[in-house]
């Protein structure tokens, strides 16, 4: 398990929160609502990965509106981001891929999130965009 920890980061909240750039008490709040979990020790004393911290700034980042030159795209509303995490788990994919380097999540110019699997791209009804 060291291997995997030091491979993969090991954080406490007020780190994990910094580097995140997500405040801490959101990140104890979408922990304790299951919207990012810490990989490395749910319980007593948190302690999240870099992909959890990745995962972290993905959240936030739907949260907010999204400038993209002239036009702003909409900040994901909190039910549709959890509509899509749900999403994510049920076709076992993972908010950050480390491998990969991204998210397969992204929002469309009309600011819908869009769910990118393997280069299919389907919107939260299940619908190919």
């Amino acid at each position: 398990m060291a291997a995997v920890v030091a491979f993969d980061g090991c954080y406490e909240a007020p780190r994990a929160a910094a580097l995140s750039g997500v405040p801490k008490s959101t990140v104890y709040d979408w922990a304790r609502k299951g919207l990012v979990i810490p990989s490395i020790s749910p319980e007593r004393e948190k302690l999240w990965s870099y992909a959890d911290l990745m995962a972290l700034r993905v959240v936030s980042w739907l949260r907010h509106p999204k400038s993209d030159g002239d036009q702003i795209r909409p900040a994901s509303a909190m039910g549709q981001v959890r509509d899509a995490l749900s999403q994510l788990d049920q076709r076992g994919l993972d908010l950050w891929d480390g491998r990969a380097s991204r998210s397969p999540l992204f929002v469309d110019r009309h600011g819908r999130i869009i769910i990118d699997e393997d280069g299919s791209k389907y919107d939260l009804a299940g619908q190919g965009v």
